[in-house]
C-alpha cells in the first residue's frame, strides 16, 4: 500500500517519475490500481510510469529529454510527450511505454521564472 501525499502546498509532492518497468501496468485483476494510479489518486500532481518492461537505456534517454524539456517551458504533458518523441527519433521499440497521469488542469507543472 501505498502511503497518501500531504497536500501541503509547501512541501507537497508535484512530480514522481517511476522508470522501473510495469509501474503503470493495470491487469483485470487490478484495474486503475497500478502504482502510478494509486499514486495519483494519493495526491500525487503528476507521475510518470512505465507500462511494460522498458530498457535502461530508453528509460535514460526518456528521462534525460524529459527533464531538459520541462526546464524549457514547465508543463508537464508537453516535455512527457517530447521525450517520447525522442524515443520514436531513435526508433527505440519501447517508445510507447512512459505513460503520464496527472492531475493538473492545463498540464503546468513549474511555471516560468520559477526558481527550480
Amino acid at each position: 500500500m501505498i502511503g497518501r501525499v500531504v497536500n501541503n502546498p509547501a512541501s507537497s509532492l508535484r512530480l514522481i517519475v517511476l522508470d522501473s518497468c510495469h509501474t503503470a501496468t493495470m491487469t483485470q485483476a487490478t484495474a486503475l490500481h497500478s502504482t502510478a494510479v494509486e499514486m495519483v489518486r494519493s495526491g500525487a500532481a503528476a507521475v510518470i510510469a512505465m507500462r511494460g518492461a522498458i530498457t535502461p537505456q530508453s528509460a535514460r534517454a526518456f528521462t534525460a529529454a524529459f527533464y531538459t524539456n520541462l526546464l524549457q517551458h514547465g508543463l508537464v504533458d508537453l516535455a512527457a510527450n517530447q521525450a517520447r518523441s525522442t524515443l520514436l527519433a531513435q526508433r527505440r521499440e519501447d517508445a510507447f511505454l512512459p505513460v503520464l497521469y496527472m492531475r493538473l488542469p492545463e498540464g503546468a507543472l513549474l511555471q516560468q521564472g520559477a526558481p527550480a
